[in-house]
């Protein structure tokens, strides 16, 4: 998703597994200057923020918090039609989804998962 401004927001579900079998599903926040984060990044925390609700995104899956704090993003996004983005605690942007792209793209989330 692209908010006003032309940040870019993306949620990427790999449908390969790393050496654990695991499947490492992330997200991307391409800033101005083209500056691109990514929740796999340490240093970096990406939380979203919809319904008066904050999610924080893991930079692993495959333990316990990691895999429970994905699954409630991945189940509530689907539903969301505005969300803040915010990395390192700075607001970074604010997506809207346009419905029917929401409905096709969004729907599907059910599967970026590691159950």
């Amino acid at each position: 998703m692209t908010d006003a401004s032309g940040k870019m927001f993306t949620i990427n579900c790999t449908g390969n597994p790393d050496q654990n079998g695991i499947y490492q599903h992330s997200v991307f926040l391409i800033l101005a200057g083209d500056k691109t984060v990514s929740s796999h990044d340490d240093s970096t925390g990406i939380t979203v923020v919809m319904d008066h609700k904050q999610y924080a995104i893991p930079s692993t899956l495959g333990w316990r918090n990691g895999d429970n704090a994905w699954f409630s993003f991945i189940m509530d996004i689907r539903k969301a039609r505005q969300f803040d983005v915010y990395v390192n605690d700075q607001k970074a942007g604010t997506f809207t989804a346009d419905r029917k792209n929401a409905e096709k793209v969004l729907s599907t989330l059910g599967d970026c998962s590691n159950d």
